[in-house]
């Protein structure tokens, strides 16, 4: 399966999707930028800590570039190192579990560059919610297409499939019925720090 490449910027909680995602970008390209930003005319992100997201709609796996010229994020190796989406998604859910998890089980991602507030920056790109200080939405993980998502307050979002099959969006209706466009799975967990429940889901 081919993929585009494009970056994630860490130095914002969550991390942020950045770049012109138009853009066929190779894989060499975007280690390079992460690797030294400025040197690359990346200007605005010239002293971030910036990963490599690898998609085929939604992300497959990160790569972390190496020591950077900015000094920025990896400090342990020179070369390139990939780690799969799935693999991301156990380490979250590990670090979130505090001393549910034995400190051997992650110590070594932890120790090096994959560590815990690196890590846990990912999450809400990688479809998995920020629990927040009031719990965020009920799941952590995104529900299907065709689930709906309901919050205290009545507002409801209901999952839609995006656009030429890129990124699934959600549908954002009051409880009076007035519909606000649509929005991104990240922004649902935002909006619904409160708490939040699915009602529906799709077959």
């Amino acid at each position: 399966m081919s993929s585009t490449y494009g970056l994630i910027c860490l130095n914002h909680d969550p991390g942020i999707e950045i770049g012109d995602h138009t853009i066929e970008y190779q894989p060499e390209t975007m280690l390079a930028v992460a690797k030294d930003p400025a040197g690359r005319d990346w200007g605005e992100h010239a002293r971030c800590d910036l990963v490599v997201a690898a998609y085929s709609y939604p992300i497959v796996r990160v790569g972390c570039p190496g020591k950077t010229v900015n000094g920025a994020g990896c400090r342990w190796h020179e070369q390139p190192m990939w780690i799969e989406r799935d693999l991301l998604r156990l380490l979250i859910s590990a670090y979130q579990a505090g001393d549910a998890v034995p400190d051997w089980a992650t110590e070594p991602y932890s120790s090096r560059c994959w560590s815990r507030e690196r890590v846990l920056r990912l999450g809400p790109v990688l479809g998995l919610a920020d629990p927040g200080p009031h719990g965020g939405p009920a799941l952590a993980m995104e529900p299907p297409v065709g689930a709906v998502l309901e919050c205290p307050d009545g507002t409801r979002y209901t999952r839609i499939e995006g656009q030429g099959g890129r990124a699934s969006l959600w549908q954002w209706r009051t409880a009076k019925g007035g519909t606000f466009g649509v929005i991104t799975w990240r922004q649902v967990c935002a909006n619904a720090s409160d708490g939040g429940r699915v009602v529906e889901a799709a077959e």
